[in-house]
């Protein structure tokens, strides 16, 4: 389950910077397209960012099992 949410923040956390960056190119290289951009859009695109990495994320939780390491003192 860890390595399912580490992937998953990690993924959102990068989709996040993409739409940042997206948003500012509209913001500066578009002005007049970016002001029909409605906050509730915003939103939807985080709600995407976030089921995107999570379904990008849903193959280690198969594909990777915990791992237990057992320390014995001699």
């Amino acid at each position: 389950m860890s390595t399912w949410l580490n992937s998953t923040t990690s993924c959102a956390s990068i989709y996040t910077l993409v739409a940042v960056t997206a948003d500012r190119y509209l913001a500066i290289c578009h002005t007049l397209k970016y002001t029909l951009w409605e906050a509730g859009y915003t939103l939807y695109v985080i709600a995407a960012i976030w089921i995107v990495s999570g379904s990008l994320a849903i193959p280690n939780l198969y594909g990777y099992d915990e791992v237990s390491v057992i320390f014995e003192l001699i």
